[in-house]
């Protein structure tokens, strides 16, 4: 790290170069990481950071670990893994010595930076009940939510109808090993319906072609005599072996109806096709595939961590190529689905990824080498206007109640101007980038 310029004057006060003293000051830091979520992302990430010399707070706000991946029937055969390999993963992280586990606890606050985040946590079954953790990262698991189909107009479904999101289906699979109806009888018609909430949401959620999929083959598995009709604006299928998958179902005897829109009335279907024929559709059930969502808290939790939201109200990565699991703030990452629509093999994927980028950042027994091009407030000239505040996106920057002026916590300044450009008074610059510096360089180039 080195901001060394060449330039030099006679002058030595307005040499341009960094004091070699300020890139070997070194942070104490924290090893241990906290993770916010108990879904498969979560659980990835935990086996793989724990260690003798790291240990791993998992923080779930349900009873149990395992997320959603926990209440499917069966996983899909490209992702490469099976629900025992899961079920394995969620025994290993209860016999792991370095893994404490967090059930019925949500986060109650964050202050700190990378390599030294004090957190506490709060018992939702009795929100007195607080524990204080510290961590050198934190990393967010908190996974998705599905689209109330109930909330969209063109969908008139009360609670007893026999509409069910695939989720739901998963569960009654998973518990009957069947599908049935409210009447504890096995419908004999059954319609799935692609892409609920896509044109609300503005976005393809990714994986649901593939569950509804899924869902059918185990209808037909169940019972062959079922008839099963999918109904699709479009089939996403973007993995090499899903149109393998694809065909297999279709074999199965399963019609597939492509469509322009529909419209649900209790179990009855109104649609039109892609020839613009108006038809109708009477079943006994229907599985509506819907859009996945940011769960509920998420735009709390990420003020609460100063993270950024994508415009879909997911959580914002730093570069979608680049940094695809960190985020606007150092020592703090997405994984799963709180990052988007993503399936389990990708969610699995992403938790290793953050691990990587944290072995790297908090190795322990070395001290983490601070930013040295930050930004200072000359304290005489500060007006306390909080102008700075405003425009940093690191959260960097507090204002001092009792000084009344700002301060810069140097640990999580990044250096990148937006506070000196913005400050009315002048007050604020950033160290070997300062005015006379700049001006020496500027000089002795057009000498």
């Amino acid at each position: 790290m080195s901001y060394l310029m060449s330039v030099s004057t006679d002058k030595p006060e307005d040499t341009a170069f960094v004091d070699s003293s300020d890139s070997s000051d070194k942070s104490d830091n924290k090893v241990d990481i906290a993770i916010i979520g108990g879904g498969i992302a979560g659980m990835e990430a935990a086996l793989t950071l724990a260690s003798k010399d790291r240990a791993v707070y998992l923080i779930e706000k349900t009873e149990k670990l395992g997320g959603k991946s926990a209440k499917l029937k069966e996983l899909l055969p490209r992702q490469g893994v099976t629900l025992n390999v899961l079920h394995q993963k969620i025994s290993d992280i209860q016999s792991n010595r370095f893994i404490k586990v967090f059930t019925n606890t949500e986060l109650d606050s964050i202050v700190g930076f990378l390599g030294n985040f004090e957190i506490v946590i709060k018992d939702m079954n009795d929100p007195d009940n607080t524990t204080e953790l510290l961590a050198g990262a934190v990393v967010v698991a908190t996974g998705f939510d599905l689209m109330d189909v109930s909330s969209l107009d063109s969908y008139n479904i009360k609670n007893d109808d026999e509409v069910y999101n695939a989720l739901e289906i998963e569960e009654m699979l998973s518990l009957n090993g069947k599908i049935l109806m409210r009447n504890g009888k096995e419908p004999a018609s059954v319609a799935l319906i692609h892409c609920i909430g896509r044109q609300k949401v503005g976005y393809c959620s990714k994986v649901c072609c593939d569950y509804l999929l899924k869902i059918a083959k185990l209808i037909k598995d169940q019972s062959p005599k079922i008839e099963v009709t999918e109904l699709y604006k479009h089939m996403c299928l973007p993995n090499k072996h899903d149109e393998e998958f694809y065909e297999q179902v279709k074999g199965k005897g399963i019609d597939f109806i492509k469509i322009k829109n529909a419209e649900i009335t209790g179990t009855t279907i109104n649609f039109t096709d892609i020839a613009d024929a108006k038809k109708k559709l009477d079943v006994d059930m229907i599985i509506v595939g819907t859009a996945m969502i940011p769960t509920v808290g998420t735009a709390e939790l990420g003020v609460e961590l100063n993270i950024d939201q994508h415009e879909t109200g997911f959580y914002q990565e730093a570069h979608l190529k680049i940094n695809p699991v960190s985020t606007n703030t150092d020592g703090v990452f997405v994984i799963g689905g709180a990052h988007g629509p993503v399936g389990i093999t990708e969610s699995m994927l992403q938790a290793q990824a953050a691990a990587g980028k944290i072995f790297t950042q908090l190795i322990p027994g070395q001290k983490i080498i601070p930013e040295v091009k930050v930004s200072e407030i000359l304290e005489a000239y500060c007006t306390g206007c909080q102008t700075c505040l405003d425009v940093c996106g690191y959260g960097a920057i507090y204002f001092d109640e009792d000084k009344g002026i700002s301060i810069v916590n140097e640990a999580i300044c990044r250096g990148c101007g937006n506070c000196v450009g913005s400050c009315p008074s002048g007050s604020i610059r950033t160290r070997h980038f300062t005015n006379p510096q700049l001006y020496q360089e500027v000089k002795e180039a057009l000498r």
